[in-house]
């Protein structure tokens, strides 16, 4: 409720309608699990919109200290960080309500600030990344603008550009953990079909041994066929049934996002205008309709 900004719709004692509550946060979960893995857990995926709304970023600074970078004369990361608490306990709320009242005082002249501190995060992203991961970056862009007015505002002994370089630091590091600039549902989508066709070999029948007479064992539960490359005699393509792609290689995914994504990253051997191929099989012809995917999937995970 707090990612997607309102709340639920209530009816008053005269069973009238009450106005809906609607805000927009930034917040903060010390949890240690992300989002992904505690839907995984119940065995449900996130999406990446949901993904963008509680962004997951490692509390380790890479200085060997864990979250710290500076432990400021303490004599190590968990005294630092009990001398922190106890501040907190005792300093509270001065500087954040002197914040939003200058903050609210200025709301005008601070909207060039914001949109330059967001243009500034942008740097960090790729042109071609989707929605999603500039959405992102416009939040750290937010967090950058906020620290920078404090500083200005003298409420934290900053330097000039310290929150903004920070935020880079941060939206990169996060770019790095989430392991694609593209979109995540189409690399979760991507991710799934090369596990499907790694872990079940044997749900795939040679190509060329279809109709022959021989004593191998039979294919159960057939996803579809592989064709072998004649030479080297490692597989070169995996046909896969369509109902069998969309429902096991692409479950809990856009079958069509995910094709998508394939073609574009060379993995998808079609025939225009078709995203399928019509492949020679023995006995059966080619009155089947197949995804074609080249094995070169299989290869690495980008």
């Amino acid at each position: 409720m707090l990612g997607n900004g309102q709340g639920k719709q209530r009816m008053t004692r005269s069973i009238g309608t009450r106005k809906k509550l609607t805000w927009r946060l930034l917040f903060v979960s010390a949890g240690e699990v992300t989002l992904a893995e505690h839907a995984a857990s119940v065995g449900k995926r996130t999406r990446g919109g949901a993904e963008v709304r509680l962004l997951n970023i490692d509390a380790d600074a890479g200085a060997g200290m864990g979250l710290f970078e500076n432990l400021h004369g303490a004599a190590s990361p968990d005294i630092f960080a009990h001398e922190l608490k106890n501040a907190g306990l005792r300093f509270y709320g001065v500087p954040f309500r002197e914040f939003l009242q200058l903050l609210v005082q200025n709301t005008e002249s601070i909207r060039k600030l914001i949109l330059g501190a967001q243009n500034a995060i942008q740097e960090c992203v790729p042109p071609d990344a989707p929605g999603e991961v500039r959405r992102a970056a416009e939040r750290f862009g937010v967090i950058g603008a906020a620290g920078e007015l404090a500083t200005k505002w003298g409420l934290t002994g900053w330097a000039k550009n310290e929150a903004i370089d920070v935020m880079k630091r941060v939206c990169g590091e996060w770019l790095q953990n989430r392991g694609t600039s593209g979109a995540s549902d189409a690399e979760t989508g991507v991710r799934q079909v090369r596990s499907f066709i790694q872990t079940h070999p044997s749900r795939f029948e040679n190509v060329e041994a279809v109709g022959l007479n021989d004593k191998s064992l039979p294919i159960r539960e057939r996803a579809g066929f592989v064709r072998f490359n004649r030479n080297t005699r490692k597989a070169q393509e995996y046909l896969v049934f369509p109902e069998v792609f969309r429902r096991e290689l692409c479950a809990g995914c856009s079958h069509r996002l995910v094709l998508k994504e394939l073609e574009a990253r060379g993995y998808l051997k079609r025939t225009p205008p078709d995203m399928t191929e019509k492949p020679y099989i023995r006995v059966l012809g080619r009155s089947l309709r197949m995804y074609c995917i080249r094995a070169a999937i299989l290869e690495g995970d980008e």
